[in-house]
C-alpha cells in the first residue's frame, strides 16, 4: 500500500486524539471570572496534561522522560536507530481564558500520526520523539518569555528566568517549578555550564503542526498551510508614557491644557499612516494590544496615557528601524501638544524571526499534492517552538490547520473544526488532512540524511535525561 494513498486508514488515529482531547476536558472551568482551558506552564495543570499523552505514548511502544527542563519526551524508535530522529512537538499549557486545541492540538497529533502508522502497518524509517514542549506561553509570566521550556533546552535563556513571577499567583517559575517536583537547583546548574539540557544537536528535524490562528486559510480555501518562516514581534513591555498635566477638564482654558490623551491619539494617527506606508515594500503587521490613562478622572485633563504597540516582521532590520522611528513620532506628538513622553528602552523587546527548512517544505508540499490536500504556502505571524529550535539550528518545519469561528485562538470559542457543526475527528476534515500529512512526512525516508553515532536511545542515557515516571 502506497502511504499517500488517500484511502490511509486513519480511524483509529482520529478515535485516539478524540479520547484525548476529552481527557483533557477536565481543565475547562466555566465559573463568574473565568471561562476557558486552566493550564499554566509549569503547573500541576500542565503536567497532569501530560499524564494522558503519556499513557496514549507508552500504549503505542513509546518511551517516555523528562528532562531538567521539565520537557516530556515520548521516544519512539525506528527502522534504523542511528539516523537522527525527527522531534514532533508543541506546547500543551494555554493562555489565561485559552482555547482547547491551540498548541495541544499539535502533540496529539503527533501520537496520532503514530498510530497511523501502526495501523496501516507502516515503520518508522528512524526514531521519533514526541515532545511536550513547557510553557510556551507568555501570558502567564511577567518576564514576556515566550517559549520556556524549549529555550531551556537550546539555552536561549539564563537562570535569571527562574525567578520571573506568575502574573496571578506572584509566585516565581522556580517555585511553581519545585512544586511539581522538579530540580531547579540541578537546572539553574545545567543552564552555567555545559551540561546538555536534552541532546537537541542529534536531532535530525523537528516539526510542529499547530492550528493556524487566522483566517488565512478559510479566506484562502485551503485545508492546511505550510510554513515558510516565522515572524519576530517589536514589543513596547512598558509602554511609551506621554505626560500631561491634571487640570479641571471645564475649567481649564483650551490653549493651557497638557492633555496626554490627546497627544497620545495624535502619535495613534501619526504612526498608524507611518506603520501602513512601511507595509507598501515591507513584511509587517501591527496593532496596539493596549491604550489606557492612568489614573482617569471624569472630571479631569488626562495627566497620563500609555500606550503599547506591537509590530511583527520577518526583518528584524526593518524592526529596529520601525523602533526609531515610533520614539521620533512619540517625541513630536507629545512637543506638538505641550507634553513629554517617556520610554523604558530596557523594556523594548525585539525577538529573532526564523526560517523554515526549504527542502523539507517542499517535500510537505509535494506530499500535499500526493495526497490531495489543498494547501497554502504561507508565513507564521505568532511565534512557536519552532523558531526557537530553527534558530538553534535544528532543520525545522510547520504545517498550520484550518479552523472555523474565523481562525479565533487563544480564546474559549476556539474550535477544530471548519465550523461549530463540523466534525473535526470526520475522516475528511482539515485535522484528519494534517494527520495524514504528518504521517506521509514521518515514513517519507527522505527528510533526514543525518546520521548519529550511537542510537538515540544510548545518547539520552549518556547524557543523563532521566525516565519519566506517571505518580
Amino acid at each position: 500500500m502506497s502511504l499517500t494513498a488517500k484511502n490511509l486508514d486513519i480511524a483509529g488515529a482520529l478515535n485516539q486524539s478524540q479520547s484525548i482531547f476529552g481527557g483533557f476536558e477536565s481543565q475547562w472551568r466555566k465559573t463568574q471570572d473565568y471561562e476557558g482551558v486552566f493550564c499554566p506552564g509549569y503547573s500541576v495543570e500542565e503536567s497532569n496534561a501530560a499524564d494522558i499523552l503519556q499513557g496514549v505514548a507508552e500504549g503505542l511502544g513509546a518511551r517516555a522522560y523528562q528532562d531538567l527542563a521539565g520537557n516530556v519526551h515520548f521516544h519512539f524508535e525506528g527502522e534504523n536507530s542511528k539516523t537522527a530522529p525527527i522531534m514532533v512537538a508543541s506546547h500543551i499549557d494555554a493562555v489565561p481564558s485559552g482555547g482547547r486545541y491551540d498548541g495541544r492540538s499539535g502533540v496529539v497529533t503527533g501520537l496520532a500520526a503514530i498510530k497511523a502508522l501502526q495501523d496501516n502497518k507502516i515503520s518508522l524509517p528512524q526514531d521519533m520523539v514526541v515532545t511536550v514542549c513547557r510553557a510556551e506561553e507568555s501570558a502567564w509570566w511577567q518576564s514576556g518569555v515566550f517559549g520556556v521550556g524549549a529555550k531551556l533546552i537550546t539555552k536561549e535563556v539564563t537562570p535569571e528566568l527562574l525567578e520571573t513571577k506568575r502574573v496571578d499567583t506572584k509566585r516565581t517559575l522556580s517555585s511553581h517549578m519545585q512544586e511539581i517536583g522538579m530540580n531547579v537547583d540541578a537546572l539553574a546548574g545545567a543552564l552555567k555550564s555545559d551540561q546538555v539540557i536534552f541532546p537537541y544537536k542529534e536531532l535530525g528535524h523537528y516539526l510542529e503542526t499547530h492550528i493556524e490562528q487566522s483566517p488565512a486559510l478559510l479566506d484562502a480555501e485551503k485545508s492546511l498551510g505550510i510554513v515558510t518562516d516565522i515572524r519576530t514581534y517589536l514589543r513596547f513591555k512598558s509602554g511609551i508614557i506621554f505626560n500631561g498635566k491634571s487640570a479641571h477638564s471645564g475649567a481649564t482654558p483650551q490653549h493651557m491644557r497638557q492633555d496626554a490623551v490627546i497627544a497620545g491619539a495624535d502619535f495613534i494617527s501619526c504612526w498608524t499612516k507611518k506603520m501602513q506606508s512601511l507595509m507598501a515594500d515591507n513584511d509587517l503587521v501591527f496593532t496596539i494590544p493596549d491604550a489606557k490613562v492612568i489614573g482617569p478622572g471624569d472630571t479631569s485633563v488626562p495627566e497620563q496615557f500609555l500606550i503599547m504597540p506591537e509590530v511583527r516582521s520577518l526583518d528584524k532590520e526593518l524592526l529596529e528601524r520601525v523602533k526609531g522611528i515610533t520614539f521620533g513620532i512619540a517625541k513630536a506628538s507629545a512637543t506638538q501638544w505641550h507634553c513629554s513622553v517617556d520610554f523604558n528602552e530596557r523594556a523594548i523587546q525585539i525577538g529573532n524571526p526564523a526560517k523554515m527548512n526549504k527542502g523539507a517544505h517542499d517535500v510537505l508540499m509535494e506530499l500535499s499534492a500526493e495526497l490531495g490536500v489543498d494547501v497554502l504556502s504561507m508565513p507564521s505571524g505568532a511565534g512557536h517552538d519552532a523558531g526557537t529550535f530553527a534558530n538553534a539550528g535544528v532543520p525545522s518545519n510547520m504545517i498550520f490547520t484550518r479552523h472555523g469561528n474565523e481562525g479565533i485562538s487563544h480564546n474559549p470559542n476556539e474550535i477544530l473544526g471548519i465550523s461549530p457543526d463540523a466534525n473535526p475527528y470526520d475522516s475528511g476534515s482539515d485535522f484528519a488532512n494534517s494527520i495524514r500529512l504528518a504521517s506521509a512526512f514521518l515514513a517519507s525516508g527522505n527528510v533526514v540524511k543525518k546520521e548519529n553515532n550511537q542510537p538515540f536511545t544510548q545518547i539520552l542515557q549518556s547524557n543523563n535525561v532521566p525516565t519519566r515516571h506517571i505518580a
